[in-house]
């Protein structure tokens, strides 16, 4: 995934605080700290799910509950159970952990990993009881 969405929105925030159209009190007032050091935590945690097995595990598991059913059998589950763990913690934990279960889930399929993270966004942004 290319870095430069982030690099753009980065340059624009320092050439707004540099321009004066923006005061750094301002920008520092907007930073929403506590979902910074939400992901913070959590992005390492996605990270170890992935390194340890468990998000092949957990897809290898979905695959075979749901993959005779084929890949939008799958997906539909992913959404689900995404859909789900919104309801019960924040959208932005729930994407953190479940984008690389439903990654190697993808993959263990042999499909493209794009619907599968547009479905984890969707329902981790679709958080309706909770709302």
């Amino acid at each position: 995934m290319s870095k430069a969405p982030v690099r753009v929105a980065i340059t624009g925030a320092a050439v707004l605080v540099a321009s004066g159209c923006l005061k750094r009190e301002q920008a520092y007032r907007a930073i929403d700290w506590p979902v910074i050091i939400l992901l913070a935590t959590l992005i390492p945690l996605g990270t170890a799910i992935e390194n340890h097995g468990i998000a092949a595990a957990a897809a290898q598991q979905a695959v075979q509950w749901f993959g005779g059913y084929g890949p939008i059998a799958v997906l539909a589950a992913i959404y689900l159970l995404t859909a789900v763990f919104t309801e019960l913690m924040s959208n932005n934990a729930t994407a953190v952990l479940l984008a690389p279960i439903a990654i190697s889930t993808a993959q263990t399929m042999d499909v493209s990993p794009m619907p599968f993270l547009v479905a984890v966004t969707i329902a981790a942004s679709a958080s309706f009881a909770s709302s």
